[in-house]
């Protein structure tokens, strides 16, 4: 269901929010690897509202095959609920956007989710958000 004054963004979230085809990683520059420093970060301030330079400025890898904003925020928007890493319904920058950084800087047990997750989460030990986490690895 979309609020009015919905965008073409959230329109399209919501088309591929539930696609269970949907073969999304956390590459998202397209480089092959998943960092912190670039995907992380891209994802973060996404998720934050950032767009435009603001998004892509210094996060981008130098062998990036998605190197404008509109290509992150397009790739971004194809992961819909696949990254709702706490599996609480919404994507947020301070508990899906936290796990995903605290994951890619090599957290792990409680460290991992200490203060990250959704009090409203379906994901909430640490075991299960790696599992997921981890689907999400190229």
């Amino acid at each position: 269901v979309l609020s009015a004054g919905a965008n073409k963004h959230d329109i399209v979230f919501s088309i591929l929010a539930f696609n269970p085809n949907n073969s999304f990683t956390l590459d998202i520059d397209g480089d092959g690897i998943v960092k912190p420093l670039s995907d992380g970060l891209l994802f973060l301030r996404y998720q934050s509202g950032y767009r435009g330079n603001g998004l892509i400025g210094g996060a981008l890898s130098s062998t990036a095959s998605r190197k404008t904003a509109d290509e992150i925020e397009s790739y971004i928007i194809s992961g819909g609920l696949s990254l709702d890493i706490d599996g609480d319904g919404e994507l947020k920058p301070l508990t899906d956007g936290m796990l995903i950084m605290r994951y890619l800087f090599g957290f792990r047990g409680d460290t991992l989710i200490n203060g990250a997750v959704s009090t409203t989460a379906t994901r909430k030990t640490a075991t299960k958000l790696e599992v997921k986490i981890e689907s999400l690895m190229p």
